[in-house]
């Protein structure tokens, strides 16, 4: 080989390429420990303190938990060191993984090409293929690393076996634990650059485990993980880190202002707006009525069913609010699905609404919308207090805004005044009265519906499959999040011979529980179908056409 020497500096060419080599090697290292300042410098992406802060120890780091506030960035920031972390170390497989593949999609589509490919031109360049497949994602970048964006699924086969050098558990809380200690941790067990008779040098890549999250409550395994991890950085672990970030700090650097903060405190239950601003866990009493983990095993539905079947019943539950305040009215509606086998109803909560500062006119309104989707055989409501104000406005004749078509009232059958003097009304309302024998049933109806697996709700992943989300479809799935929540948070207590149902003492939820009595409704209605639906008449099982669908 021919070494031709430089006039000006007197070297040759190879020690020329020797010195930029060392100068470049050097650099990286610099940055590999100063991941914050390679976004600055060369992504040019302008970073806040705490992102600094958070982005160098997940460099740092091998275990990480990372519990911040809705608002603070938590996703985005997630991309933005995958990203840092694939530009830096050649061959990396980094896999991004979510309850449902739509969020780990998000991150990579949403934050990845929508975000920070056009804040940085120098991060576009970087990656070098782009494939969207069905149950992957990839970002293959010029140093062969690789972003693998895949879906859990529901037993972990569809990941089962995959190796990864960085693992994203995002919206860890929501992960089955299951799932998480058979399949997901095992991923980093192997090294992926792993040679016979190598030596352990700064060759192998120490492999990375982040969760990021919001916080839920303290039976969930996010809390165990949070709580293992401070006492590993208690005891002087150098591999373990925590952040646990409230919305203070979304305040203190501009992104979101007062405004915002207190119509979150007005809109959202206190217990929703500890977990979901100001991070904190709150803890589940023995008075808890509804075993979490049965009603997380009732959270199966994996397609969204947001069209209406004549083939089957339809039911409505509605807990009437204020016309103005905290509460909401609340919204659900169950689709009874008959096993014969068995000879039960499924009630598979399809949709729900809630309502929230507006009048009884505006209520009906929606109600009659909602019914035009989804024609119900019954309605059950509390038809006292404040259901007497909505009874009044549903018994009134309306016009369809879109067919211009008269609707009848919508009466009670229990109320004889609507039975006397409204000779045109379509009688689907149960009105009831709330007493302390009534609660007793809603809340046991609740509690063996969940534990015999018969009440089913949307699943995390009942979206995964469908490209564009409509805001209906979205919204439905935000529902059934905050009915679970609501409904793991009621406590019993007995008061006579009967049980009470309410939010946990010290006013956690500060009252709310609208979601909760909706569903109770709706399933107690239920049940009193199913009673009729299947009975046992001289040992011949007969199945009531009740309403005017023909079942299965």
């Amino acid at each position: 080989m021919v070494e031709i020497t430089d006039r000006t500096i007197g070297m040759t060419s190879r020690e020329i390429y020797d010195l930029k080599k060392k100068l470049l090697t050097k650099e990286i290292e610099y940055y590999r420990n100063h991941i914050d300042i390679f976004c600055e410098e060369y992504l040019n992406i302008p970073l806040n303190l705490y992102q600094k802060v958070s982005l160098r120890a997940m460099a740092k780091y091998n275990f990480i938990v990372l519990v911040w506030s809705r608002g603070l960035g938590k996703t985005w920031l997630s991309a933005l060191y995958v990203c840092c972390m694939a530009i830096l170390y050649p061959n990396l497989r980094i896999g991004v993984i979510a309850p449902s593949f739509r969020q780990s999609k998000m991150l990579v589509e949403d934050k990845i090409d929508n975000d920070l490919c056009i804040r940085s031109d120098a991060l576009r360049q970087e990656i070098v293929d782009y494939k969207n497949g069905t149950d992957q994602i990839i970002r293959k970048f010029a140093n062969n690393s690789q972003i693998i964006a895949i879906p859990i699924g529901n037993s972990g086969s569809k990941i089962r076996g995959g190796r990864f050098s960085i693992i994203i558990a995002d919206e860890y809380a929501q992960m089955n634990p299951n799932i998480v200690q058979s399949v997901i941790k095992p991923m980093m067990v192997a090294k992926l650059d792993y040679k016979v008779d190598a030596h352990e040098d700064e060759e192998f890549f120490d492999m990375k485990f982040i969760a990021i999250s919001s916080a839920f409550f303290k039976f969930n395994h996010l809390y165990e993980f949070f709580k293992d991890t401070i006492k590993q950085i208690a005891r002087g672990s150098d591999k373990h880190y925590a952040s646990c970030l409230d919305y203070k700090v979304g305040l203190d650097v501009g992104l979101y202002n007062e405004s915002v903060i207190e119509e979150a405190k007005r809109t959202y239950s206190k217990l929703d707006f500890d977990m979901e601003y100001d991070a904190t866990f709150p803890d589940l009493s023995d008075d808890n009525w509804i075993n979490p983990m049965d009603l997380i095993a009732c959270s199966n539905l994996m397609k969204m069913d947001l069209s209406f079947d004549e083939n089957y019943q339809y039911i409505m539950g509605l807990d009437v609010a204020r016309t103005a305040g905290n509460d909401n009215t609340a919204i659900v509606i169950l689709k009874l699905v008959p096993y014969k086998k068995k000879q039960v109803l499924e009630k598979h909560l399809v949709y729900q609404k809630t309502l929230n500062g507006k009048t009884f006119n505006e209520q009906a309104t929606a109600i009659r919308k909602i019914l035009n989707k989804f024609p119900c055989d019954e309605i059950h409501m509390d038809t006292t207090g404040l259901g007497l104000g909505l009874l009044d406005e549903l018994a009134k004749s309306s016009i369809d805004p879109i067919t211009n078509e008269i609707e009848p009232p919508l009466c009670d059958v229990n109320n004889e005044e609507h039975k006397k003097n409204i000779l045109d009304g379509n009688f689907i309302i149960h009105g009831h009265k709330f007493s302390l024998d009534f609660n007793h049933q809603l809340g046991m109806s609740v509690k063996q519906n969940t534990q015999k697996r018969l009440f089913r709700m949307y699943s995390q992943e009942a979206l995964d499959d469908v490209t564009n989300p409509t805001v209906e479809e979205v919204m439905v799935l935000e529902e059934a999040m905050k009915t679970r929540r609501e409904i793991m948070s009621i406590e019993a207590k007995p008061r006579g011979n009967f049980l009470t149902f309410d939010v946990p003492s010290g006013g956690i939820s500060e009252g709310r529980k609208d979601r909760w009595t909706a569903t109770g409704l709706a399933l107690l209605g239920a049940d009193n179908i199913e009673k009729n639906m299947f009975r046992d008449t001289n040992n011949v099982i007969t199945i009531g056409a009740i309403g005017r669908r023909d079942f299965y």
